[in-house]
């Protein structure tokens, strides 16, 4: 994650819905996002 990363921002770039990747992420929340966390992205649909 950059400065300025949102979940539905990077859901759009990847083709991926925002539950898809909180599906993959369990626990990860918007609001808490930290710059440099990873994220798995699931195979855009």
């Amino acid at each position: 994650m950059q400065s300025g990363d949102t979940l539905s921002g990077i859901a759009a770039q990847f083709g991926v819905t925002v539950e898809a990747i909180e599906a993959l992420n369990p626990g990860i929340k918007p609001e808490t996002l930290q710059i440099g966390a990873v994220l798995k992205i699931p195979p855009a649909q």
